[in-house]
């Protein structure tokens, strides 16, 4: 069995609604793969100092993109468990209502170690805004959308999925073993 860990940090809502899509649809990735897979979806704020993130076998890790920046519990997350973190594969997304796929809206935490970095589109809804981020919109003129690609992190959660199953060695058949 493999265990993954999928952790986001999201101000309103929409960047864990991408990290429940793309934990699910890795799950379901592995399992077609024919990989037993245990997938923990947690919030990155859930996850202290105290937390054993040895006891996965791989990481993907989001967040929000505010003002060119992660959100601090995804970043608190990667500088507490860097030593876990670096012994397996890790793959970061960052979301965000401005940039499309594919562009950088914001550095990835630990380039030097992780496998991939993504970015996905995100949901500006103005009614879960606080005051001065709606202030903020209207002055950027960011319309209300949601441009979040749900074929798009499925995608990826089949590329990450592919990954993982070439990194973990597959069981001997019992032909093979008696065959030795």
């Amino acid at each position: 069995m493999i265990r993954v860990l999928v952790s986001t940090a999201s101000r309103h809502g929409a960047t864990t609604q991408i990290g429940e899509q793309l934990g699910s649809a890795l799950r379901k990735a592995l399992d077609g793969r024919g990989l037993d897979a245990d997938v923990d979806i947690r919030g990155a704020e859930s996850i202290g100092a105290g937390t054993d993130v040895g006891r996965y076998d791989a990481a993907v890790i989001g967040s929000a993109v505010y003002f060119g920046r992660w959100l601090r519990p995804a970043r608190r997350l990667i500088a507490q468990h860097d030593a876990d973190l670096k012994s397996m594969p890790v793959w970061l997304f960052s979301s965000g209502p401005i940039g499309e796929e594919g562009s950088t809206v914001g550095p990835p935490p630990a380039p030097d170690w992780v496998r991939e970095h993504k970015t996905f589109g995100g949901k500006v809804d103005p009614q879960a805004l606080r005051w001065h981020e709606r202030l903020i919109v209207k002055v950027l003129r960011v319309a209300d959308t949601d441009s979040r690609d749900a074929a798009a992190i499925t995608r990826w959660a089949d590329q990450i999925a592919a990954q993982l199953v070439d990194a973990v060695p597959q069981p001997l058949s019992d032909h093979s073993v008696q065959d030795l």
